[in-house]
């Protein structure tokens, strides 16, 4: 099984022991803010881990998990393919064994998680990593309006280093504001009305004449 293997190689289960996110940690881990057209699927964000102290920090694994009180919003799964570089590029654990990066995508709620199969990955000093990019797909009838979407705090987020401990971090939430499908034509069809429009207007100056 994924987690078995996952503990039996970096010993996360010591890390996963999270007792507080002190106010001074340097690593900032974030989910943006987006906007999404209602209707729309195959939508993506990047959950980022940000060094923003002034020396490089290991990581070894993690896992976050993200939840929307929104039920027009649903969660579809985790991607490696991401906007930011993946922490583990190269080097991941899920990876090199066709894992999928999120272990449950229940609807509003998606946990996702990975460890680096070389012990820990370097992330410098002012560096933006992905832990991965998360998908989700908007109601068709989905109410405009900003929706929330947080992540959730220990046991269900959590950083470990090659030799099993814990990395402070501190968590920071995104939305994603939901925005109505426009009710203006397409391009294309724009076009083509503008030129009917035309070929009108000529035929009454034609026959006026």
């Amino acid at each position: 099984m994924k987690r078995i293997s996952e503990l039996g190689l970096v010993g996360i289960g010591a890390a996963f022991l999270l007792g507080s996110m002190s106010a001074h940690a340097s690593i900032l881990i974030s989910v943006p803010s987006e906007a999404a057209l209602a209707g729309s699927t195959g939508n993506s964000f990047d959950v980022t881990l940000t060094n923003t102290g002034p020396a490089t920090v290991a990581i070894a694994g993690f896992r976050f998990q993200l939840l929307t009180t929104n039920t027009d919003i649903t969660f579809t799964g985790g991607s490696f393919s991401t906007v930011a570089p993946y922490i583990f590029a190269g080097v991941s654990f899920d990876q090199d064994f066709s894992f999928t990066l999120d272990t449950l995508s229940s609807g509003q709620e998606l946990d996702a998680s990975d460890v680096s199969d070389v012990l820990s990955a370097n992330v410098g000093a002012g560096s933006t990593v992905a832990l991965g990019s998360v998908l989700f797909d908007m109601s068709a009838n989905a109410a405009p309006g900003p929706a929330p979407v947080t992540l959730l705090a220990y046991p269900h987020i959590s950083l470990a280093d090659g030799a099993g401990n814990n990395v402070e971090f501190i968590g920071s939430d995104g939305t994603i504001t939901i925005t109505p499908a426009s009710s203006l034509p397409e391009p294309a069809s724009a076009w083509l009305i503008a030129g009917g429009l035309a070929l009108f207007g000529g035929r009454l100056r034609t026959r006026r004449g």
